[in-house]
């Protein structure tokens, strides 16, 4: 599957499932939009994935805050050009007990 030219914006993408999933569209030929609370993590993915595919961007997102997501759409639009899709990972996990 090739992703070039198109617009990724990818939640949680600090660590984790997110960011091995931000990478792996970067291989693919997508810009990705890293997004996550987590400001230098998420600067830091979207660092390698801008040397892989040459055109990534970070934005410190809170997804539970509609304002912030809105402006992780304005600003990859700004940023990247377009926002093709989502990839809604950002999440917490709670103790069960």
């Amino acid at each position: 599957m090739n992703f070039k030219g198109q617009v990724a914006v990818v939640t949680g993408a600090a660590t984790g499932i997110g960011r091995a999933i931000a990478l792996k569209l970067a291989e693919k030929g997508a810009s990705v939009m890293t997004a996550d609370i987590n400001e230098d993590a998420a600067a830091q993915t979207a660092d390698e994935a801008r040397e892989i595919s040459g055109n990534s961007s970070s934005f410190v997102t809170d997804v539970t805050d509609l304002e912030a997501c809105d402006g992780l759409v304005n600003a990859t639009v700004d940023e990247l050009g377009s926002a093709d899709f989502l990839i809604n990972n950002a999440g917490i996990a709670g103790s069960a007990g």
